[in-house]
């Protein structure tokens, strides 16, 4: 077993050292003695996105709806993996007992699991886990009128041949409403001339 894992080390300090692999700030050697037979090692993604509400509760009604998100990287222990900056529009719409995050720009779509809501500030985790790997984001939001800032912690895991490697990038973020509920202002009186 010991020598599995220097053998494993050695490996990966070869592959770093010719830039074939970038290498991590922090790197975690794990190796798992039992082998689970039902992993599905080929399961498609479609059917491993999964998540729900375990206690329903809904976010403040001015977050549903369209943002124009901007994020500036704050920390992370991999630069060469996350970008500094990026935009990205977001959808939070309410799917029956669901909250659901879609992004129109790439296709991606993910029920969320709201975890804390007070006052206008919520809290939401998204997850998804293959055979290797398990991704998770946690996103705590602010909202100010059709405006919202706040944090986004993204944790990345990857597991091949017994090597663990984890990666963690927590940006600030901001967001504008492009459409939504609270763009319309009903006490707004409009005036027409004739």
């Amino acid at each position: 077993m010991k020598n599995y894992k220097i053998l494993l080390s050695l490996i990966i300090l070869a592959l770093t050292s010719c830039g074939v692999l970038a290498a991590p700030k922090e790197l975690k050697i794990e190796y798992n003695e039992q082998y689970n037979s039902e992993t599905k090692y080929n399961e498609p993604a479609s059917k491993v996105l999964t998540g729900g509400i375990t206690q329903i509760q809904e976010l403040p009604s001015g977050m549903y709806g369209m943002w124009d998100v901007k994020g500036t990287l704050l920390e992370t222990n991999d630069y060469s993996k996350y970008a500094t900056h990026s935009s990205d529009i977001w959808i939070l719409r309410k799917d029956g007992n669901y909250v659901t995050l879609m992004n129109p720009q790439n296709g991606a779509s993910a029920t969320i699991t709201v975890t804390s809501v007070q006052d206008n500030t919520a809290t939401f985790t998204r997850g998804i886990k293959t055979y290797n790997s398990k991704d998770s984001e946690q996103v705590t939001l602010t909202l100010k009128g059709d405006t919202f800032y706040g944090t986004d912690l993204i944790v990345s895991e990857r597991t091949n041949f017994g090597i663990s490697i984890t990666t963690v990038a927590r940006y600030r973020i901001q967001g504008k409403k492009i459409s939504g509920e609270t763009l319309y202002k009903p006490n707004r009186t409009i005036k027409f001339k004739f």
